[in-house]
């Protein structure tokens, strides 16, 4: 084995991708595009795509909204995979997992009619209404598997958007893996298009495990739900008020990983027609970070540990016990103190978190010698 390929295989990798947000009351929050766009790194196996959601509404019962769900209206096309075996599964009807149509609404209890099994390769398109399609955001799915997933039942699909249903734009990978102990299985990927009418699942389902065991799915990815959820944004950045910023690391790959990241910030202003550092609004006190969850943090970095076990398993069911999901997400609540005042007027505050990403068989560890010149740097 070459040492190139070595690196491939059980190197780091890392992503630095940075984050504005405005101060004042007369800028937007989030820098538009060109600016500052959600930045989406892969390498090797390892994606991270950084968005933000923020709290502009609550719901019924008082809780936040950060997200706005549009649902898909129709099913445009089906193709039905096969069994284990390679044995055509019924043409779509409304028996037990057999309706497409059964995507379009999610289940209200455990009932086999109301998921839709696509089969070993099977696909699906969904469509969204012209008025109301996915923008920035997520696309979320909900699988069905009864009575917890273990690690040799392990059932995924690839998640592709399109504008036109003719160009399609790959967004990540869904699975069974998540909140392996319940029923339903939820995996958000971003949506990496600007706009979306169409949303493809492709099952993926292995019927080898990548630890050579043989997985124990009949039949494939089994689909409770399709939805797109819209990041509802905020005009602008008051002093005291708490915004929320999401990363998603996703581990498409077959081998369990560790996942860090360290946050950095600073102040920005507009100096002539050039956005520059200003240390003069450095104060330590006037930007506060909460403690995220499922994170834990050591010295300058915090370090995945969701459901207090270590790194991302592998999307086809992992190789450590100590491995949690697939999908990680960093949910940042980053507040302005109420002190704030009118130097901070306009000012724009960039906070850039950088991804390390290793593989959980590395001897190395965190210590790995070619740590720095392995990593690279993100720009959208």
């Amino acid at each position: 084995m070459t040492k190139s390929t070595m690196k491939l295989l059980t190197g780091i990798v890392g992503v630095v991708t940075a984050v504005a947000l405005v101060g004042g009351g007369t800028m937007a929050w989030f820098t538009d595009k060109k600016e500052v766009a959600a930045s989406k790194f892969t390498a090797g196996t390892v994606e991270i795509q950084a968005g933000q959601s923020v709290v502009e509404d609550t719901d019924e019962s008082g809780k936040p909204l950060y997200y706005e769900d549009v649902a898909p209206t129709s099913v445009s096309s089906v193709l039905r995979g096969t069994d284990k075996n390679g044995k055509n599964l019924p043409s779509p009807n409304n028996t037990k997992r057999n309706n497409p149509n059964k995507v379009l609404t999610k289940a209200q209890e455990q009932d086999e009619t109301e998921i839709y099994c696509m089969g070993y390769g099977g696909e699906i398109v969904v469509r969204f209404d012209d008025d109301k399609p996915l923008l920035k955001g997520d696309v979320l799915v909900i699988e069905g598997t009864w009575g917890g997933s273990a690690t040799d039942y392990v059932e995924t699909a690839k998640v592709y958007v399109s504008e036109d249903n003719n160009d399609w734009t790959y967004a990540g990978t869904v699975s069974n893996q998540t909140n392996p102990k319940g029923d339903y299985h939820k995996s958000m990927v971003p949506n990496p298009i600007d706009t979306a009418h169409y949303v493809k699942l492709v099952d993926t389902t292995q019927k080898t495990l990548s630890n050579g065991k043989e997985n124990r799915s009949e039949d494939g990815f089994d689909i409770d739900y399709i939805c797109g959820r819209n990041i509802i944004d905020e005009a602008n950045w008051n002093p005291g008020d708490i915004n929320k910023l999401a990363f998603y690391v996703t581990n498409s790959g077959t081998k369990d990983i560790n996942v860090r990241v360290k946050l950095e910030g600073h102040w920005e202003t507009l100096q002539g027609s050039e956005w520059k550092e200003n240390d003069d609004l450095a104060h330590p006190d006037m930007i506060s970070i909460n403690n995220p969850k499922g994170w834990t943090k050591k010295g300058d970095f915090y370090y995945c540990s969701s459901n207090d076990k270590s790194g991302l398993k592998g999307v086809n069911g992992g190789e450590s016990p100590s491995a949690t999901d697939t999908i990680a997400v960093l949910d940042l609540e980053v507040t302005l103190s109420g002190n704030a005042d009118n130097e901070y007027q306009n000012a724009k505050y960039v906070l850039t978190p950088t991804f390390q990403a290793i593989q959980h068989s590395h001897s190395d560890g965190w210590d790995w010698d070619n740590f720095d010149t392995y990593n690279g740097t993100s720009e959208d």
